[in-house]
């Protein structure tokens, strides 16, 4: 079956104006369930360069290792996009933060 996406210009507009002034932005898109948050996102970057990652209840390595896979094919680093973000890599990740957004809560990670 096949899902129409409709009413949705204005919210494509306000996108589309942020892109056009060619400088970072913070965008959280954010509503009920099942109302097309994310086919909005997949919408707009239709034929622009862009990496779309949808976390899901994988481990965080297994996570980044398949982000970096993604990122290494959008750039065409052939060895990340074959390996994706390495051990070393995560280990050096590690000494960081890492943050999981779940609903309205910022949990910290600890693996």
């Amino acid at each position: 079956m096949e899902h129409k996406f409709i009413n949705r210009k204005s919210e494509i507009d306000s996108l589309e104006k942020k892109w056009e002034e060619k400088k970072s932005h913070l965008i959280i898109v954010y509503g009920k369930r099942r109302v097309g948050k994310t086919e909005i996102i997949k919408q707009f970057i239709k034929n622009k360069p862009s990496v779309y990652f949808l976390a899901d209840k994988r481990t965080i390595n297994e996570q980044l290792k398949e982000l970096g896979r993604l990122f290494g094919a959008h750039f065409k680093d052939a060895l990340l996009e074959k390996n994706g973000f390495t051990d070393d890599m995560l280990k050096l990740a590690k000494q960081e933060r890492v943050y999981l957004v779940n609903k309205n809560e910022l949990i910290e990670m600890q693996e």
